[in-house]
């Protein structure tokens, strides 16, 4: 009796092992590096105040993070405006967002027109 229920445990190890498929690992992750690029503004701007991050394609040539740009600018009631723009370089891996030394979960709305990114700002970017 022993002997067959070891029999049949080997048997069932067996199938369970060979019904993996490498099929399984080519699964697309949802939250690809494709849906970040392009230019987000931050959901508190304004006309006269704006705060937009932008991901782009472009990767350093001896690193494989992305480059992106912060742009902030201001728009005076005397029509005078300042502005600021920074870069970073930003990564994903799983569903962790790297900005420069920021790690971050990220999360986006349904339709993929909102991201939130809990660790680095309160407030959602809308994709414009």
């Amino acid at each position: 009796m022993k002997h067959q229920i070891k029999v049949l445990l080997l048997i069932l190890s067996c199938t369970t092992l060979f019904n993996c498929s490498s099929n399984d690992d080519s699964i697309k992750n949802i939250n690809s590096e494709t849906d970040f690029i392009g230019e987000w503004l931050r959901s508190d701007s304004t006309e006269d105040i704006q705060y937009k991050m932008v991901f782009t394609k472009q990767v350093l040539e001896s690193d494989s993070e992305k480059i992106g740009y912060i742009i902030s600018s201001v728009t005076y009631s005397t029509g005078e405006a300042t502005s600021s723009l920074g870069d970073f370089n930003w990564n994903i891996n799983n569903d962790v967002l790297t900005l420069d030394k920021v790690v971050t979960t990220f999360q986006f709305s349904s339709n993929r027109d909102a991201l939130l990114l809990p660790s680095f700002s309160e407030l959602e970017f809308i994709k414009q």
